[in-house]
């Protein structure tokens, strides 16, 4: 298991700009968010980032990012690219916290199309989580 790493707000908004600078010679990536136990409380056991990519690859591009993201902050990084993410994951994502962004057009594409997506089933996801911890 990971070890636990605490945060004040200071350090926290220090951790989050140092992660949007290393991005800055990524142009494959099209925008990055920062979601998670890093913007949910004040100790975390690794930092969640999604990306979207503007071109195909395989996932040794997002463990050689986690690697270098890591090396970067000194903590666990997970990387996700988000291209081809379920809806809810996308949903949860956009939630966080933008990091960079490259491609207006592409992020306002995704938000609209994964908010209305989302929101057309909610009602659905509701009902089965429901009938899914019902006693």
């Amino acid at each position: 298991m990971l070890p636990v790493h605490r945060f004040d707000s200071g350090a926290r908004e220090a951790l989050i700009a140092t992660l949007g600078m290393e991005f800055a010679d990524r142009a494959d990536v099209s925008f990055a968010y920062v979601f998670g136990s890093l913007l949910a409380g004040d100790s975390v056991r690794d930092i969640d980032v999604a990306i979207w990519t503007t071109e195909w690859a395989d996932a040794t591009a997002d463990i050689e990012l986690a690697v270098h993201l890591s090396r970067a902050i000194g903590l666990p990084v997970d990387v996700r690219r988000i291209n081809d993410a379920p809806l809810s994951f996308r949903f949860h994502v956009l939630r966080g916290r933008l990091l960079l962004v490259r491609d207006d057009l592409a992020l306002a594409g995704l938000i609209e199309h994964t908010a209305r997506s989302y929101h057309d089933i909610a009602p659905l996801l509701r009902r089965a989580t429901r009938d899914a911890f019902a006693a």
